[in-house]
């Protein structure tokens, strides 16, 4: 019985392990719905202000290939939704951003892989202000880092953390304002290990 037991424990762990192993592939979706807060900046010519306490609700699918046993090379899109308030003021815009990146995974136990990744790209913002529509884009950037948790040879639980800087460029009224984003959040997903 012992015998039997070790050897289905074998199986598990080499299960486990061939999830991250080169020639695999990786498809999740995480959000950080009402969890990532943060302040935005604004900068017009030389002159810089804080801007409103920024909420920021949003989806990001990725997909990503192994390279190589435990490292993922992949892109994250994401979608947001930004709320920004300040005494009465309070108006919501939308983001869209695509940001290739890559993701390796840590062996810490039989059902559990640490993870950290990063990625960078373009994103992309529409904010609707009383009548007027501004919109622009710009660079964004991403760190992350969590832990999976196996509960079905292929599917895994994400739980993590992530910071992230979006700015974007835009003129309004005949001056030119760089808009910078810099929200902290927890994030929760699925992956799928294919």
């Amino acid at each position: 019985m012992k015998k039997i037991f070790m050897i289905c424990l074998a199986f598990g762990f080499v299960a486990l392990n061939a999830q991250t192993q080169k020639g695999n592939w990786v498809v999740e979706g995480s959000t950080s719905l009402g969890f990532t807060t943060g302040k935005s900046t604004y900068k017009a010519g030389s002159a810089e202000a804080d801007g409103p306490k920024t909420t920021v609700i949003s989806f990001n699918p990725a997909a990503g290939y192994f390279v190589m046993d435990n490292l993922a090379i992949g892109a994250e899109l994401g979608l947001a939704s930004i709320t920004q308030k300040e005494d009465d003021y309070k108006y919501t815009s939308s983001t869209f951003s695509i940001m290739p990146g890559a993701t390796y995974y840590f062996t810490a136990g039989e059902n559990i892989k640490p993870y950290l990744g990063a990625n960078l790209g373009y994103g992309s913002q529409k904010e609707k202000l009383d009548d007027d529509t501004v919109s622009g884009g710009g660079f964004a950037w991403k760190v992350r880092g969590g832990m999976a948790f196996f509960f079905k040879e292929s599917i895994a639980v994400n739980l993590g953390l992530s910071y992230s800087q979006m700015t974007y460029d835009y003129s309004e009224d005949g001056f030119d304002y760089k808009e910078t984003y810099a929200p902290f959040g927890l994030t929760v997903g699925f992956s799928f290990f294919l």
